[in-house]
């Protein structure tokens, strides 16, 4: 599905499902022709995680995820921390300057993790007084806050920025944000080749992960053919399946929706920005 498709079935669908609460849906693929499949931001969701080997369409979603949010940003106000362990994903992110933009980490030096972990950290912080200073709980929001901008953490590869730190105080850092973020509006996109491999790094994401996303090229045949990579489905039944190259498992939902991702390129992003 390209960006032209993508546009033309969104619509005049707006992005926020509910004000009050600062609630997301944002359409990533289409099943069926014509239903969409959307990732969704809120509390309960927590931290998404997004897995699938190199060209399956990681970097791909996160372009969609940005572009829907631009194109709402008069309404939306929001932020990004963009995290790119191989510093060549997000070309467009560094070409043009974006308001919405706050922070960026481009490779893997130990230094340069530290202190975009150091800004995030900070952030949280910031929004977790505020919210304390305000007594906001999980059911509602103080007028005050709702002009603050919703921030997206997008983080690829999840597992290669927390393997490259030495210390425990800049993990334990990370963590807290994982696990708390989202109640003071922080919502987190971890991107991995493999599960199993950031759940190693961080035990505690598996209670926290309330959407997880995985990305094939492949039809059902393909995978036979590739043998053990099906672990990237990790344990999923794919018999059966056609063709298709998201598959999407929400917490506490049985079924996995799966259907065709959309497709934008960085220059139809950089348009946008």
């Amino acid at each position: 599905m390209s960006y032209d498709s993508f546009i033309e079935l969104i619509g005049d669908i707006d992005i926020v499902t509910n004000k009050d609460k600062e609630e997301f849906a944002i359409p990533i693929a289409v099943a069926n022709e014509r239903d969409l499949i959307h990732i969704e931001f809120k509390q309960e969701c927590g931290v998404s995680l997004i897995c699938g080997f190199p060209g399956s369409g990681k970097s791909t979603m996160i372009r969609l995820i940005i572009a829907a949010l631009l194109k709402n940003k008069e309404e939306t106000p929001f932020e990004i921390y963009l995290a790119d362990t191989t510093g060549y994903e997000f070309p467009e992110m560094l070409e043009k300057e974006s308001q919405q933009l706050k922070e960026t980490l481009f490779g893997l030096d130990e230094r340069n993790i530290k202190n975009f972990i150091d800004k995030l950290h900070q952030r949280f912080m910031e929004k977790m007084e505020r919210v304390v200073h305000n007594s906001w709980d999980r059911t509602g929001k103080d007028a005050v806050l709702k002009n603050e901008p919703t921030t997206f953490v997008f983080v690829d590869d999840g597992y290669m920025m927390l393997e490259e730190l030495s210390s425990q105080e800049y993990i334990d850092k990370f963590r807290m944000i994982t696990t708390h973020g989202a109640i003071c509006g922080i919502y987190l996109v971890l991107l991995s080749q493999i599960r199993g491999a950031v759940y190693r790094k961080l035990p505690l994401l598996r209670e926290v992960v309330g959407q997880s996303i995985f990305l094939s090229p492949y039809a059902q045949n393909d995978l036979q053919k590739f043998g053990n990579r099906e672990i990237i489905f990790d344990g999923y039944n794919l018999n059966g399946l056609d063709r298709f190259s998201v598959a999407i498992k929400k917490k506490n939902q049985e079924e996995m929706k799966r259907g065709k991702l959309f497709y934008i390129t960085s220059d139809e992003l950089k348009q946008l920005l």
